[in-house]
């Protein structure tokens, strides 16, 4: 049976930075690495948001990544 095992987590905010010609959105992204694996998502949205609230520019979206190792 396979076994997953949590390895990192990550937290991506993503902010429009303009529109481009053809009126769609201009997109940036920031990536935090090394987040406690523990963290919930109601944390981890609140620590988005206080991040969020120091750019100029609108959010985007908030988003989790998680890598996983699976092991036998």
């Amino acid at each position: 049976m396979a076994i997953e095992t949590l390895v990192s987590k990550q937290l991506r905010l993503t902010f429009q930075t303009g529109i481009d010609g053809e009126g769609k959105p201009i997109l940036a992204r920031k990536t935090f690495s090394n987040i406690d694996p523990t963290a919930t998502a109601e944390q981890l949205l609140v620590s988005a948001k206080a991040i969020a609230s120091l750019q100029i520019h609108p959010t985007y979206a908030i988003e989790q990544q998680e890598l996983q190792s699976i092991e036998e």
